[in-house]
C-alpha cells in the first residue's frame, strides 16, 4: 500500500554535477513533451539518445538521415492529430498543461540554477535565474550545493 504524500514530507536527493546535468536534460525533455513539442524526440534520435535497431553508428549515413526524416515527419503528423500546428505547442502557463509538466518545469529551473552556480556560468545566462514564475501551489523545490564528501 502506498503511503499518502503530504506537504510535510520532503525528499532530498544528492547527486554529482554530471548526474544533475543528466536529470536536468531529461526534465527539460519531459517538459517539452508535456507542452506538446513531441518533435524533440527526433532531436534525441539525431543525438543518439534514442537508437534505431541499426544505431546511429551504422556506416549507412544516408539510411540514417532518411530514417530521421521519416521519424520527424511522423512526429509532425502526430502533432497535427493533437491539434497543434507544425511549429506550435502549449506555453508553460497554459491551463491545458498537466500539473506533472509544471512540476518538472519548476524542478528543472531550480536544478539549472544550481548547475549554473557549480559551473560558474555567465552572469547573463537565463539558467542563473532559477525559478522566477510559479505554476503549482506546492512548496517551491530547492537545491543546495554541498562539497563532495
Amino acid at each position: 500500500m502506498e503511503k499518502n504524500m503530504t506537504d510535510s514530507n520532503h525528499i532530498h536527493l544528492a547527486m554529482t554535477p554530471a548526474q544533475a546535468q543528466a536529470v536536468a536534460k531529461w526534465l527539460e525533455i519531459a517538459t517539452h513533451l508535456g507542452l506538446g513539442k513531441i518533435e524533440i524526440l527526433s532531436e534525441l534520435l539525431m543525438d543518439g539518445h534514442i537508437q534505431s535497431v541499426e544505431g546511429k553508428e551504422s556506416n549507412d549515413v544516408d539510411a540514417f538521415v532518411n530514417l530521421h526524416a521519416r521519424f520527424k515527419e511522423a512526429l509532425y503528423a502526430a502533432k497535427t492529430e493533437l491539434g497543434h500546428p507544425r511549429n506550435g505547442n502549449f506555453g508553460i502557463g497554459s491551463r491545458q498543461v498537466h500539473a506533472d509538466t509544471h512540476h518538472a518545469y519548476e524542478c528543472l529551473k531550480v536544478l539549472q540554477k544550481a548547475l549554473h552556480q557549480v559551473n560558474e556560468g555567465s552572469p547573463t545566462s537565463i539558467h542563473g535565474d532559477g525559478l522566477t514564475v510559479r505554476y503549482t501551489q506546492e512548496p517551491a523545490p530547492t537545491a543546495e550545493i554541498l562539497p563532495t564528501p
